[in-house]
């Protein structure tokens, strides 16, 4: 059985590459070129699927333990449930300015830059803030046990992009992910 931190570490390098993929696109964009609006789009639906669904209640699940088992070693995770609402409202803007475009709303391509880049920015520095400090306080506080009680808690909840079947609405993504990253393999 995966251990739960090693689960949400690869879960961060995944998101990751898709914020990689997301700047691309919206580099393109933002230079007067085309973005591959099926691939926006696809990262768009993605970012609210299962980050909401899977990823942040389990980090929640890891916080309420790490809590419990000590709040001290939680202090620097504090507030990461608000977080993950803010993170959550960037992701509903980013997916609507997307929509608005594919559905020939005036928009503007700056909505579609600004909110994607407002979007991948703050997702960065929330995994950054993760990995340097909710992650090894958890590391360091749970016990083993802990941790294999809160990964047979687990959502069954495959990674529909980097899981092991992808499903058909990502296929042009992953692949974009996998060739840009210059691997044969994801997740």
């Amino acid at each position: 059985m995966a251990d739960i931190l090693a689960i949400l570490r690869q879960d961060h390098k995944n998101m990751s590459l898709l914020l990689d993929a997301l700047e691309r696109q919206i580099d393109a964009f933002d230079t007067g070129g085309h973005a591959d609006l099926e691939i926006v789009s696809a990262i768009a639906d993605y970012s609210l699927e299962y980050p909401d669904r899977f990823h942040h209640p389990v980090e929640d699940m890891v916080l309420t333990e790490l809590r419990r088992r000590d709040s001290t070693a939680a202090a620097p995770a504090e507030g990461l449930e608000r977080e993950h609402e803010r993170i959550n409202k960037m992701a509903r803007d980013f997916h609507a300015a997307v929509e608005a475009l594919l559905s020939d709303e005036p928009a503007l391509r700056d909505d579609l830059v600004d909110s994607a880049r407002t979007f991948i920015a703050a997702l960065r520095e929330h995994i950054v803030h993760e990995d340097a400090e909710f992650f090894p306080a958890a590391e360091a506080a749970l016990t083993r046990e802990d941790r294999e009680q809160l990964t047979s808690r687990l959502p069954k909840l495959d990674d529909p992009l980097f899981g092991a079947a992808t499903r058909d609405s990502y296929m042009r993504l992953r692949r974009n992910i996998l060739d840009w990253s210059g691997s044969g393999s994801a997740g």
